[in-house]
This record gives structure tokens, C-alpha cells and sequence, in this order.
């Protein structure tokens, strides 16, 4: 269960029929989990809204200051 601060909301939904998230509200930090099941954190990254979205084995992320259906209309490009 992800840990989100006060202010934070985080949707479940798809890009292009792929599994994806909507974080949006407050910061958060960014970690991720490598291939043997670690999680990780580089460095402090504080994010803003984003859109997170699996294809095959990539996770792709899209950050900026756009809407959700913005969003997931330049996601949908990514090939």
C-alpha cells in the first residue's frame, strides 16, 4: 500500500489498455523497485502530478503541469 502525505490522491487506471497511476495533490518522493525486488531511492526527488503506466517490462513516467486527460493524451503517443 503506497504511503501518500496529506493532500496526495493517487487513481488507478490504464494507458492504451496498459496498467497505469495518476499521483496528483501534494509532493511526494520518487522510489522504485529494481528487478530483484528492492526498493530504491537515488536521490530526494519531490515530484509533482504524474502519470505512471507499465508496457511490457518498462514502467514509464510523465511529469509536468498537465491535467489528467492531458496526460493520458501525449501518453498514448509513446511508442
Amino acid at each position: 500500500m503506497p504511503r501518500l502525505p496529506p493532500g496526495t490522491t493517487i487513481q488507478n487506471g490504464q494507458v492504451d489498455g496498459k496498467p497505469g497511476y495518476w499521483i496528483a495533490g501534494g509532493s511526494h518522493v520518487v522510489l522504485f523497485r529494481a528487478a530483484d525486488g528492492t526498493f530504491h531511492q537515488h536521490e530526494l526527488r519531490v515530484a509533482g502530478n504524474v502519470l505512471l503506466w507499465v508496457d511490457g517490462k518498462v514502467t514509464l513516467r510523465l511529469e509536468g503541469r498537465l491535467t489528467r486527460d492531458e496526460a493520458l493524451e501525449l501518453a498514448v503517443t509513446v511508442r
